[in-house]
């Protein structure tokens, strides 16, 4: 099959021409010509959403351990109590419950997005920014819609950096939990991932200087968010209708 396949494209291709000199083409460009704006479109359409996503985790305002940690979340590689059942690391007697909530087993998406416990953080993080709305229950959606949305330079480092910061700070909430019995505190977890992100971003943001806790409590007075909400939720309900 492959064979006949092969002599039809080669009966197919145009005759040799000794007087023409070979040239590369890129047919990719409709002249033929490599381009980085035609590259680049062309990538677009073909990653598509995983472009999106990747643009989301690998920042440079934010630790590398962090960036590796976001992707191995959007992989589903995250070690949870459910995969390590899974890969047979624990047996399957052995419970997997949740240990945020205490009810139901410990999958990726739950511990990082939908437990209780952790959707609170989350919904603070979207107070934080006078931002009301759903939002999507796996990994892979919630940083599609975290994406959207036109913002400016100061204001994008900021969101850009919150789903990482909200990821990392909530796994090492858990392995605290799981391996030194540290009962989980909402509102200390949450004024913590802000600090985070003011360490993360300080450096990146010239001429604006603030104080940690100018940051993280009074964030809508120093002038971000607001301005870009109404292009969030915008983005978000497009999102969400695209993911239902």
């Amino acid at each position: 099959m492959e064979l006949v396949r092969l002599i039809n494209l080669l009966v197919a291709a145009p005759d040799i021409c000794d007087e023409c000199e070979d040239h590369p083409v890129w047919s990719a460009s409709s002249l033929g010509v490599l381009k980085v704006a035609d590259l680049y479109s062309f990538v677009v359409d073909n990653a598509g959403a995983t472009l999106r996503i990747t643009k989301l985790l690998w920042l440079k305002h934010v630790p590398p351990k962090v960036q590796v940690f976001g992707w191995f979340a959007w992989k589903r590689r995250i070690k949870t109590r459910e995969y390590l059942q899974k890969l047979g690391v624990i047996s399957q007697n052995e419970s997997t419950v949740c240990v945020f909530c205490n009810s139901e087993s410990e999958s990726m998406n739950h511990v990082l997005i939908w437990c209780p416990f952790v959707w609170n953080i989350w919904t603070e993080m979207l107070k934080w920014w006078d931002v009301q709305t759903a939002l999507p229950c796996s990994v892979e959606s919630h940083l599609l819609w975290w994406a959207g949305g036109k913002l400016k330079k100061k204001e994008r480092l900021i969101w850009g950096a919150i789903p990482l910061a909200v990821m990392w700070s909530v796994w090492r909430c858990r392995n605290e939990c799981v391996f030194r019995a540290t009962p989980p505190n909402l509102e200390d977890l949450c004024e913590l991932i802000k600090i985070r992100i003011a360490f993360w971003v300080n450096p990146y943001l010239r001429y604006f200087h603030f104080s940690v806790q100018d940051f993280a409590l009074h964030l809508r007075k120093g002038g971000f968010g607001l301005r870009g909400v109404l292009c969030i939720l915008g983005f978000a309900v497009l999102t969400l209708v695209q993911s239902a």
